[in-house]
């Protein structure tokens, strides 16, 4: 979606009606987020307290297992575990990919990664010059209709 798109789609026509680069920004950024990076730290706490630092061991070392995609999921999550890589992007579709294989498996609750998930989502907020650019053209002509 673009932010266009959002903005008229989470703006009211008397809102848009008014042109008032603010009030539009501040229709737009009520619950704005966007998921981001969960660090180490957080990652390894969050696992401890989920019983998930034994199941990534497991899954890790289980060379028989028939779910390779579940065992590359808990390899690269023993590499954020080990301090080889510092964050888990949630924003790139192939890690969301791999949370999903936990919870698809049955090895993760959905509520369990939906905390996970919380902790890499953010305030994304967008700024009056944000609207400006995208409301009006160069020439100064409205693309709010």
């Amino acid at each position: 979606m673009t932010l266009l798109d959002e903005i008229l789609q989470k703006c009211s026509p008397i809102v848009l009606a008014g042109r008032d680069p603010q009030a539009i920004a501040d229709a737009v950024n009520i619950n704005r987020t966007a998921i981001g990076r969960v660090d180490r730290h957080i990652f390894v706490t969050w696992a401890a307290t989920h019983g998930m630092l034994s199941k990534i061991e497991d899954r890790a070392i289980d060379t028989t297992s028939p779910y390779k995609d579940l065992r590359d999921a808990a390899l690269a999550c023993r590499a954020v575990v080990m301090g080889a890589i510092e964050s888990i992007n949630f924003a790139r579709p192939e890690n969301m990919a791999m949370l999903n294989a936990w919870v698809s498996s049955g090895q993760l609750t959905q509520i369990n990664a939906d905390e996970l998930l919380s902790f890499a989502t953010n305030y994304d907020p967008i700024s009056e010059f944000d609207v400006r650019c995208t409301l009006w053209d160069i020439n100064g002509n409205w693309l709010g209709n």
